[in-house]
């Protein structure tokens, strides 16, 4: 009988009989979507990023092919993502000087060119920047490349950025992309940003509107950095944002997406 040579956990060649194939498939389930999480924030616990990132596995836990390992220390980067396809960042270097290493820095930046998926969280799009309080020594200008809109600590033209007040608002979908298909609008807890810095183009996913500037101010977007995809979302303050299905779905298929995987499932399921 012909047979189709093959792998099993250890390493070792089997035989697989043609009629077996889709037996095996089935048993095998769907590779696993490997994600990094670099979390912490410990100068600026306002944003409670053990909270979030709590929140964060939670919805991923409803996509059985996502696994997930967190990281506290930027260094853990520089070995973590050898066998990573998404890395998470819920991180922020607030009155830390000494922001990512630079060894750390090398490590996402080759696996972001290489084509690895990055997830920019929240508040992550405020780190690494010369305008940090007490950290702008920590400035690293390839993070405005992996960033598109950044957080602005300080005055300049056209003004700091900031959000409205933390409280409730309805986030609506604007876009047939993938990400947000079949998505309803829901109401979330949370900060909604406004006023973020950088000249690349976006193409808003969600937006709201804001009650300090009137406009519908775009909150999630998707765009490739060397052979890598990322979504940033503006969103997610606190796990009080995760509440709400749709953007517990949002999540999980973000990072489906950054993995260049399937996006399925219901844009409002559980």
């Amino acid at each position: 009988m012909t047979t189709l040579g093959a792998r099993d956990p250890a390493n070792r060649v089997c035989l697989i009989a043609p009629d077996e194939r889709e037996e095996v498939n089935w048993r095998l389930g769907p590779a696993p979507i490997r994600v990094a999480v670099l979390a912490g924030n410990n100068a600026h616990r306002w944003h409670n990023w053990p909270e979030t990132t709590g929140a964060l596995l939670d919805a991923w836990g409803d996509d059985p092919r996502i696994t997930a390992r967190v990281h506290t220390d930027p260094d853990d980067l520089v070995t973590a993502l050898a066998d990573r396809d998404v890395l998470v960042l819920n991180w922020c270097n607030w009155h830390d000087p000494a922001g990512l290493p630079a060894v750390a820095q090398e490590a996402i930046q080759t696996f972001v060119t290489e084509g690895g998926g990055v997830f920019v969280h929240h508040f992550a799009n405020g780190a690494c920047h010369a305008s940090l309080p007490e950290a702008g020594a920590s400035d690293w200008p390839w993070y405005r490349t992996l960033v598109r809109r950044v957080w602005e600590h300080r005055d300049v033209l056209p003004g700091n950025s900031a959000h409205d007040r933390y409280r409730s608002f309805e986030v609506r979908p604007c876009s047939s992309h993938p990400l947000v298909a079949g998505m309803r609008p829901c109401t979330v807890d949370d900060e909604l940003y406004w006023r973020q810095h950088g000249s690349e183009p976006i193409d808003p996913l969600l937006v709201a509107t804001s009650e300090e500037t009137g406009l519908d101010e775009p909150l999630a977007w998707e765009y490739e950095v060397g052979a890598g995809r990322v979504v940033q979302s503006l969103l997610g303050h606190s796990a009080a944002t995760y509440k709400a299905a749709p953007m517990r779905a949002f999540v999980r298929r973000a990072v489906a997406w950054c993995a260049r995987r399937p996006v399925h499932g219901s844009a409002n399921g559980v």
